[in-house]
């Protein structure tokens, strides 16, 4: 795979969406969405949301709160009665449990907590063999609450991905980075995406400069990353689901504000991806959604757990939300 060229157009500056901001003692965490359309004068990649082509999966959105405050959830079928869903919490990543996909209940602390002056969130699990899991998360360095200054991509505002092991998927410790962003990503490196293959080495998909969706690949349980470049640059928030048969789907977030959807592609190599359209959208001209998170609950039944925007005026900015949306039918088909 050729490494690819990131873009740097105005468009994907909405792809720095998630400006993450945890408040003081006592106070929750929020996420400030910028909402500022690129300037039609100077950039023509800016287009209505009529141009959005939507698909026959058409999911269904529940119009409960699944989680307050939070978004960009790892959501994983334990059993048939085991759903695990790892998040990030007050102070570090937690995880909940299900019977049901639809019921969660409390949070539990995994030991991935913030250091001093860092903010963690965007956990993605993987079970690589019986009695190993790994986590890559992200980690940036926190800002004060109700700030959404536009800051250039640079050494201080840099965002890498780092590592945990387990041995139950339940309690981890930090090991150490993961990816560096400052090597191929531009200082930005967001919303990991970890694929077991079958060959057990470990592709992990992440967005790459804000811009694009980059894969790397490790063959020593995560310790290190062979970058492979720019997989897909339509979109960001990568869920890759496989089928048996070597199918692969990717759902993802299209940031731009006349095109803001979940939508989906499809790949037989992992590589190379081809647009199929839009799955979901917020429904509003205003709200953002994000982060598709994708469970199988029973055969051809889903759910899509996502963030999406709410009015918090007492921030600056809005609060993100985790929502959940069903679909009954062969996303593969």
């Amino acid at each position: 795979m050729e490494e690819g060229e990131i873009r740097k157009s105005r468009t994907w500056v909405w792809a720095l969406v998630i400006i993450i901001v945890l408040a003081g003692v006592g106070g929750g965490v929020y996420f400030l969405i910028k909402k500022d359309k690129p300037d039609n004068s100077t950039d023509s990649t800016s287009s209505s949301k009529s141009s959005v082509t939507a698909t026959a999966e058409q999911w269904e959105a529940g119009g409960e709160i699944v989680l307050a405050n939070t978004t960009s959830s790892d959501t994983h079928k334990i059993s048939d009665n085991l759903f695990r869903m790892y998040y990030m919490g007050k102070g570090g990543i937690l995880y909940t449990e299900s019977s049901d996909g639809i019921k969660f209940g409390e949070g539990v602390q995994t030991g991935v907590t913030e250091d001093p002056g860092k903010m963690i969130s965007n956990p993605s699990v993987q079970k690589i063999y019986d009695g190993k899991w790994i986590m890559i998360y992200e980690e940036q360095p926190q800002k004060a609450p109700g700030s959404n200054q536009k800051t250039p991509l640079g050494p201080s505002t840099q965002r890498n991905l780092y590592r945990a092991t387990s041995a139950d998927g339940k309690t981890f410790t930090k090991v150490g980075l993961a990816i560096d962003s400052s090597k191929d990503d531009n200082y930005f490196a967001s919303v990991p995406e970890l694929v077991l293959l079958a060959d057990n080495s470990i592709a992990i998909y992440y967005v790459s400069g804000g811009e694009g969706i980059a894969l790397s690949v490790s063959k020593d349980e995560g310790k290190s990353w062979d970058w492979q470049g720019i997989v897909f640059k339509e979109g960001v928030d990568p869920d890759i689901v496989k089928a048996k048969d070597g199918k692969w789907l990717m759902y993802y977030s299209l940031l731009d504000p006349g095109e803001n959807a979940i939508s989906k592609a499809v790949s037989s190599n992992g590589e190379d991806w081809t647009k199929v359209g839009e799955v979901l959208d917020s429904g509003s001209d205003t709200n953002a959604i994000v982060d598709p998170d994708i469970v199988e609950i029973s055969n051809n039944n889903y759910i899509m757990f996502y963030g999406m925007s709410e009015s918090a005026t007492s921030t600056g900015g809005d609060t993100i939300n985790l929502y959940r949306a069903t679909y009954d039918g062969d996303i593969f088909d």
